[in-house]
């Protein structure tokens, strides 16, 4: 009895976790012999997390908004949705006002969108290996691939939001489940407080799938209504919040698109072209990798099912709807400006589109090793370019080195203000960056006016602080925020200045100037 009883304990233990040659898929022999997702995500987010507490002294502009922005926890904050100030908000509870706070959050955001492309490709393809290749596909994307590694924020969190929602509208037209259901709504709310883009995003898959039964039937299925319903629920209050801001938050939208408000016909074929250009830049990889397995087809049966047939579809006229929804918004709206980062979300599924109309016997192993080498390629130029940025720094899309080194500046205006102090800066750096060295203090960002944190216990002074080249007077916009905020001006103020030097020899010194306007608040 007993040696028949080990016996079936160690058949069901093969059953339950296989040998590695078990999990070899449809395409031939496995190309890793061990989870070969796992180890490859593994590594990418772990280069990615060690570079970054190697860069760890300064935040670049995109970074510093969210110390900024975490303060407190708001509807709204500025321009983009609050849900990466949120998750901010509680990685700086957690594990305090920390690079390490911030880079894990960075890390695991862009994990989520490895793991939610690799998800969606095993429903959409099959088989472990070719998902592990289509997930990485978008290495081949250059502007995905290093933006992604090194500065995005809000694009990061939206694009993992668009993948988990293409994943969990496939398992709803699989399963139909309650739960389906469920994580569908929550991706939808969350995917809208990511960034506003995602809306667009939405609406082409939503719509793309309304013109295919399987879908159409689960996405008109009374459960859909609860899926809608978890929507609003989260999205509610940062909708409530952007009304009451709807004047400044269009202004704001109109002149990042460049909407032309007098519909001029040359502003918005420059728009056309813009949205032409910048949509080929991106797609080039993919149609070479498209041509690449078009060329590595054979002639072997492929038993496809009917739910993977309808998910191709999907893809395919999402992407057609998504481009209509785009070239609207130059025609009826008179866009003229589209940044290759906010394309992204479009984009990122079109490698999985590529993968899913090779065939299942498409890719010996010799040619899925070159693909392999290629993505592996791409990783490593990333990583090997933001580590050479710990020597030849330059700034980030403003004024400051990526190695300039805030900590004096924070000593000397901690030694004259105080810890409880309410600091209002001219620019995001000034403000990310004097609040990691201070974090007890209350900063406030001219560039943000829709955003001041809770004054709270705070009883310091308020004090104004400016980058010099601005003028070694306190400049005209940092004067006028002040005054609505009903504060006194300063009347021949006592102006103090601090170094910002760089961590790194020949970068430039920036020099920042204060003045204390109150004593009391």
């Amino acid at each position: 009895m007993v040696s028949h009883r080990r016996g079936f304990t160690l058949r069901s233990l093969k059953r339950i976790f296989p040998p590695a040659q078990a999990h070899a898929d449809a395409d031939g022999p496995p190309v890793f012999r061990i989870a070969p997702f796992w180890m490859a995500l593994g590594a990418l987010l772990a280069v990615h997390l060690l570079l970054g507490l190697a860069h760890a002294g300064t935040f670049i502009p995109d970074d510093a908004d969210q110390v900024i922005f975490s303060q407190s926890l708001e509807r709204g904050y500025h321009e983009q949705p609050p849900l990466y100030s949120w998750l901010a908000w509680l990685f700086f509870r957690v594990f305090g006002l920390t690079f390490f706070a911030w880079g894990l959050l960075k890390t695991m955001i862009l994990g989520a969108i490895y793991l939610a492309l690799y998800r969606s490709a095993q429903l959409l393809l099959g088989g472990e290996g070719r998902a592990a290749l289509a997930a990485f596909a978008v290495l081949l994307i250059p502007t995905f691939a290093w933006h992604s590694f090194y500065y995005l924020t809000h694009t990061n969190l939206v694009c993992a939001a668009g993948a988990a929602t293409f994943y969990f509208l496939l398992r709803v037209q699989r399963e139909g489940r309650w739960s389906s259901y469920t994580l569908l709504g929550l991706s939808l709310g969350l995917g809208t407080l990511s960034k506003y883009n995602y809306v667009c995003f939405a609406t082409a898959l939503l719509g793309a799938g309304l013109t295919i039964s399987s879908f159409r039937v689960r996405l008109l299925h009374p459960r859909m209504i609860w899926s809608l319903l978890i929507a609003a629920v989260l999205v509610a209050p940062n909708a409530s919040w952007a009304w009451d801001n709807r004047d400044v938050l269009l202004g704001t939208f109109n002149h990042k698109l460049g909407i032309d408000a007098n519909g001029a016909v040359g502003g918005r074929a420059a728009g056309l072209l813009t949205l032409i250009t910048n949509l080929s830049l991106i797609l080039l990889p993919v149609g070479v990798l498209g041509w690449f397995l078009s060329r590595a087809k054979v002639q072997a049966e492929d038993l496809k099912s009917r739910a993977s047939d309808d998910a191709r579809k999907l893809l395919g006229r999402f992407l057609v709807g998504a481009f209509t929804l785009l070239v609207l918004m130059v025609a009826l709206a008179g866009a003229t400006r589209f940044h290759e980062r906010w394309l992204q979300p479009f984009t990122l599924l079109a490698p999985l589109f590529a993968f899913s109309h090779a065939r299942r016997h498409a890719l010996p192993a010799v040619q899925r090793r070159r693909l392999v080498s290629i993505f592996a390629a791409s990783a490593l130029i990333c990583a090997a370019l933001r580590f050479g940025q710990l020597f030849v720094a330059g700034a980030d899309r403003g004024i400051y080195s990526l190695r300039s080194d805030f900590t004096s500046a924070a000593e000397q205006l901690h030694s004259v203000v105080g810890s409880s102090a309410t600091i209002i800066g001219a620019d995001r750096e000034i403000c990310g960056n004097l609040r990691y060295q201070l974090p007890r203090a209350r900063f406030i960002c001219v560039q943000f006016p829709l955003y001041v944190p809770p004054l709270e216990s705070r009883n310091g002074p308020h004090v104004l602080v400016w980058n010099t080249r601005a003028g070694e007077s306190p400049p005209a916009p940092l004067l006028t925020f002040a005054k609505q905020m009903n504060l006194p001006a300063p009347v021949s103020p006592t102006i103090s200045f601090l170094d910002v030097p760089s961590k790194l020899p020949g970068d430039p010194t920036n020099r920042l100037a204060f003045c204390v306007l109150v004593t009391e608040p």
